[in-house]
Parts: structure tokens; sequence; C-alpha cells
């Protein structure tokens, strides 16, 4: 099968386009239709984090075909999945996967869209439930919502009975307003601080940096800060008015929880922005485009042909 692999960190030129043997194992044999692409996949590369053993096929996020039946499982049944980080394994023509991180696809997603789910869905979900408990009639106040996580971290908590403010650019904001998100600001040409008039109860960050720095300010007495990118301790004044900062989190396989997004989107209360394709061949470009803020789109790599 093909797969792009990585032999040794660096940047593009680590990722290598290459015929590997049929992975072996007992889980659950899966024909991959597409990969999503994540920033860790970026990460990997570069050699941040040491998952896997040398050399070791990039991905986490996949969408594909049962071949085989097994672990529950029927050969042809549409299926999507994060997979673990020591294994990794989504860029690449096949997988074999724990069934305990398999799903049936959403039945009105296809692969491609389907691939663009996991790891995002998965991450907003860990935020606002597991970590920020989050609670109907909430005010939420969500940074970075054009991406993956924020888009769903925003449509989950308005999906909640919550009141919902989102950061976003571009055509991102007629979506998140079309989708029912109360308040969308601009960040380009808006302060958010300016543009909510009430403190909110729960901020939920992807971008950290000076507008992490500035959301302390607009959170309610008592209230809290999610971030992905781990715990911050916020400025003495907040500090003294019980606003807190919850702790770091990660985030991991769960084929159950799939289960309940698949449900979701089937049911119109979560939407997927349609991704942006591109062939196995050009992971690295696909790469180098989240890396550096080009993707304008969550990426997904297509096995085959070029969608």
């Amino acid at each position: 099968m093909k797969a792009a692999r990585v032999h040794a960190p660096g940047g593009r030129e680590a990722v290598i386009l290459e015929v590997v043997p049929d992975p072996a194992g007992n889980g659950v044999r899966v024909r991959i239709e597409a990969a999503g692409v994540n920033p860790v996949d970026w990460k990997l590369r570069a050699g941040w984090f040491a998952p896997a053993p040398l050399p070791f096929i990039l991905g986490q996020d996949v969408a594909g075909v049962v071949t085989d039946d097994a672990h529950g499982f029927r050969a042809g049944e549409r299926v999507f999945a994060m997979l673990p980080m020591d294994t990794l394994g989504a860029y690449a023509e096949r997988v074999v996967a724990d069934r305990a991180a398999l799903a049936p696809a959403p039945a009105s997603l296809d692969a491609l869209a389907a691939a663009a789910v996991p790891m995002g869905a998965l991450t907003a979900l860990a935020a606002l439930d597991d970590v920020a408990e989050l609670r109907p009639g909430e005010r939420v106040l969500v940074h970075g919502a054009g991406g993956a996580v924020g888009s769903f971290a925003a449509q989950i908590a308005k999906g909640r009975g919550c009141w919902v403010a989102a950061t976003a650019s571009g055509d991102n904001l007629s979506w998140l307003s079309a989708r029912g998100i109360d308040l969308v600001i601009d960040y380009r040409s808006q302060r958010f601080e300016e543009a909510i008039k009430r403190p909110v109860d729960l901020v939920v960050d992807v971008t950290g940096g000076e507008t992490q720095a500035r959301s302390w300010a607009l959170i309610a007495n008592g209230g809290r800060m999610v971030s992905t990118l781990g715990s911050t301790e916020p400025p003495a004044d907040a500090a003294s008015r019980g606003v807190r900062p919850l702790p770091g989190f990660g985030t991991t396989p769960n084929g159950a929880r799939l289960r309940e997004v698949a449900a979701m989107i089937d049911a119109g209360d979560i939407a997927v922005r349609p991704p942006v394709a591109l062939p196995l061949e050009e992971a690295a470009e696909a790469l180098d485009r989240v890396e550096y803020g080009r993707a304008h789109g969550k990426i997904v790599l297509v096995m085959g042909e070029k969608a």
C-alpha cells in the first residue's frame, strides 16, 4: 500500500511517500478513503513529539470502509476514527484500527467530510464536558470558531442551550451566523471585548497569546477559561474575582463518543464545513499549508483520485 512516512524529523522533505507492507494486527481492517490533516501532524513530522518508533505513518483522523468482519464491525461498513498517538497511521491506504476507536460514520456525510471530524469534535467535547462541565444557560465565548475545534465547540454549546459568542473571520462569519451563533465577531475589524456587552461564564480558547490575555477581563466572577494550549494563570484582577483557569487536557480516541457526534451530525445539530481535498501525494504540501496558516479550511488527504 502507499503511505506517507517520516523516517527522521524535519521539514517537508521528511514526508516520504512510499510503498509499505499492509498493516498487521488483531483490530478492524479499514480501507482508508480520506485522512484529516491536523496541526499536531506537522509537529510530529518536525519531531516535537516521539509518538511511535521511526519510521511512522503520519495522521490520526480517518474515514473509510471496513474490509473484513471483525469485533462487531461488518465488511462494507463506513467508519471513522481518531487513531491513537502511539500508532498513528492515517496517511495510508489501509489501517488496522482498535475497535474502541472506531464508530460508524455519519450517514449524512461523505468520506471527505467524515475525515474532517474526529479530532476536532473530540477535542471540543473534552473541553466542554470533561473539563469545563458546561451547563445549560451559560454565556460562552469561543475563540477561533472558524477552525475545527472552535466550530464544533460553538455549535455544541449552542445546542446545549447556551448563549454563544464566537470570533472568526472571512466567510466563517456568515457560516457561524447561519448556524444560530448569537454573536459572531470579526476579529480583524472588531475588538471582542467591546462587542460583548455582558460578562461570560466560560471562554474556550484555542489561540492563546494576546487573545487569551484580553479574555480574562470578560469572564464573570467565578467564571472559567478552558484552553487547548494548556492551563495559564489569570492576572491578579481576574483571580481576585474567583476567575479560574481549568486544567490542561489531551484528546484521546473514543469510538463511543464519536457515535454521539455522528448522531448529532445526522440530526442536523452539528454541521461540517466542506474540507479542502488534496491527494495523498501532496501530504507534504498539506502539512506546510497548516503549519504556515495557508490552509483556508480543513485539509483532507484523499486516497486515490483527487476529489
